[in-house]
């Protein structure tokens, strides 16, 4: 599910020049990848123990998220207009894939959060993007719009999954050829194909009958992973 990626690349070699000196541009970047929710669920009240005994309004919460963590990345970009730039980006961040469970009272002593698991992950972005720069100069604002791949590894079964990202940011030029920029950025990962996915097997209760089968109830996974980044970079124009 790399195709957008190559993709971009070849249009950016593809493109023919006008002969800006800073046709070209690369750049190195850091910063922090926010991780999104993989599936919540909130279960019917429950107003008694398993003894008979009355509770306060009580539920319980089951939440599935990928936790926060540093990503770092490269990019290459061409520019094919004075406002338009083609811009091909890998990045790679190292996170954690956790499911908790929450215990939700108005009694203090009945709360509580258990971690049910909590295993690492390796996410790697395979990106092409548009990037919009209205104005020129040094300081330069712009708007990003692309798409690609998400391959997210657990270390047991890889999944490459299609992802759609937007976003804004900033350039200045320290000097003529050198620069830095911030950006931050929203991606959207498409998870919802199949009953089993990301590296592990869910389920929110138990279904069946007396004396028949009993099956698991999925976890109601979203279709989408909704997450985005923000980092710096320095880059270089040739």
């Amino acid at each position: 599910m790399k195709t957008a990626f190559l993709g971009g690349l070849l249009l950016a070699a593809a493109g023919v020049a006008w002969g800006e000196p800073d046709r070209f541009e690369l750049s190195v970047s850091g910063g922090y990848l926010f991780g999104g929710s993989v599936f919540s669920e909130t279960g019917p009240e429950i107003s008694q123990d398993v003894s008979g005994k009355p509770l306060p309004p009580t539920r319980i919460r089951s939440e599935a998220r990928f936790d926060d963590a540093p990503i770092y990345g490269l990019r290459f970009s061409y520019r094919t207009a004075p406002f338009l730039t083609v811009e091909v980006e890998t990045a790679r961040s190292k996170n954690h894939l956790v499911q908790e469970r929450f215990v939700l009272s108005p009694i203090a002593s009945l709360r509580s959060r258990d971690v049910l698991f909590r295993f690492g992950f390796r996410t790697d972005y395979y990106m092409a993007f548009a990037l919009f720069e209205p104005w020129g100069g040094r300081v330069r604002p712009f708007v990003t719009l692309g798409g690609g791949a998400a391959r997210l590894d657990s270390g047991f079964r890889p999944e490459t999954r299609v992802t759609a990202g937007a976003g804004i940011g900033i350039k200045g030029f320290v000097r003529p050829r050198y620069g830095v920029r911030l950006d931050a950025r929203g991606y959207a990962t498409s998870i919802s194909r199949g009953t089993v996915s990301l590296g592990y097997s869910c389920s929110t209760s138990f279904e069946g009958s007396p004396g028949g089968t009993v099956r698991p109830v999925p976890c109601p996974r979203r279709r989408w992973l909704i997450n985005g980044d923000v980092d710096a970079a320095l880059f270089a124009t040739f």
